[in-house]
């Protein structure tokens, strides 16, 4: 061996698939090579890719047959490619998202989906749509991972709100439990509540996605080329940036900044969200006609 090796095919495509610059392709393999753009088989009798669940077309970049799952993304074309941004995405089979149950996916869609549809067959605008989050959730859609959510909280460390981790399977888990009732309730209203939860772990789901950050089998330890800290501070100001956290809770009758509220009041200052998630903070309030309320946040955050 001398570190070389012969290049014995190449292929160029356009964004979308379309092969070009056929001059410069080397003499087809024998056995031949039908498997190309993004390691999809070409069918040379139907002029196709195959896809699994359906047949593309790099020429039109449209597939032929709806997206069984086209009801999930009302904003993009039932048989158009990769969310119409090849550079970012792929177009899988349409199962890189998996749900533990009914219940967990149907929260999902409370903040993914644009409309809602009353008892009475009436369409609306969905108040709780957050057009970012479901962003994220396309592009986890579109991972070649598989990404399982489900609100099992059942393998969590005693002080874990929420967790990815790596599965036997080789997918993960985005564990979204809701602990309403639970001994942990009031620590999860503390830190803005389910939907806080929902925000952070989908964001880390999203950081090991584009391969920020490594996710372990140790209930989410996350590693990787940003750090543990930078990670998860990422999460958080990001969390609280995004409206189904809930930004407040009530305290003796009083309305005071929840954890998420607090750093997003930080600026994205990394060092001083570091030293609050870690260290907590004391904060006066000054409510007027009324003595000054003082709220000790504690949250002795471990990464």
């Amino acid at each position: 061996m001398n570190g070389s090796s012969e290049v014995l095919q190449y292929t160029d495509n356009y964004p979308f698939g379309l092969e070009h610059n056929k001059v410069a392709t080397f003499e087809e393999l024998d056995p031949k090579n039908n498997y190309k753009y993004n390691a999809k088989e070409w069918n040379e009798e139907l002029g196709l890719l195959d896809y699994g669940a359906r047949w593309y077309d790099p020429a039109i970049a449209r597939f032929g047959t709806r997206d069984r799952f086209s009801e999930k993304y009302y904003e993009f074309s039932n048989y158009g490619y990769a969310a119409q941004n090849p550079i970012k995405f792929i177009d899988v089979n349409g199962d890189s998202i998996r749900y533990g149950n009914a219940e967990i996916e149907a929260y999902i869609r409370t903040y993914i989906s644009q409309t809602t549809t009353k008892p009475n067959g009436k369409v609306k605008r969905n108040k709780k749509y957050d057009a970012e989050f479901a962003n994220v959730i396309q592009e986890l859609e579109s991972s070649e991972m598989v990404f399982h959510f489900t609100d099992d909280g059942s393998g969590l460390g005693e002080n874990t709100l929420g967790a990815v981790s790596v599965r036997s399977d080789g997918g993960f888990d985005v564990v979204i439990p809701d602990h309403s009732g639970t001994d942990k309730s009031d620590k999860q209203a503390q830190f803005g509540g389910r939907g806080s939860i929902l925000g952070e772990e989908t964001y880390h789901a999203s950081q090991v996605a584009n391969g920020e950050v490594i996710a372990g089998n140790n209930g989410g330890f996350l590693t990787g080329t940003n750090t543990v800290a930078g990670a998860e501070i990422d999460a958080k100001i990001w969390t609280a940036e995004r409206k189904f956290t809930k930004m407040s809770f009530n305290h003796q009758d009083n309305s005071i900044p929840s954890i998420p509220k607090m750093i997003k009041n930080l600026g994205g200052d990394r060092l001083q969200v570091f030293n609050f998630i870690t260290q907590g903070a004391t904060k006066k309030i000054h409510i007027p006609n009324k003595s000054p309320v003082t709220v000790i946040y504690s949250p002795s955050y471990t990464f």
